[in-house]
């Protein structure tokens, strides 16, 4: 099992991930919900 800490969309690496996986994005009080959302539109398409 692995966490990666990253700030925006850019810093994600598809290699981190395989077809599978289960993802869980969690975020600060300060994280907007944008940025999540964001990031799991761009999860989705790996």
């Amino acid at each position: 099992d692995n966490s990666y800490f990253i700030s925006n969309v850019e810093e994600l690496d598809k290699s981190w991930f395989s077809e599978n996986d289960k993802v869980g994005i969690c975020g600060a009080t300060s994280t907007p919900m944008w940025l999540m959302e964001k990031v799991k539109s761009a999860l989705e398409l790996y």
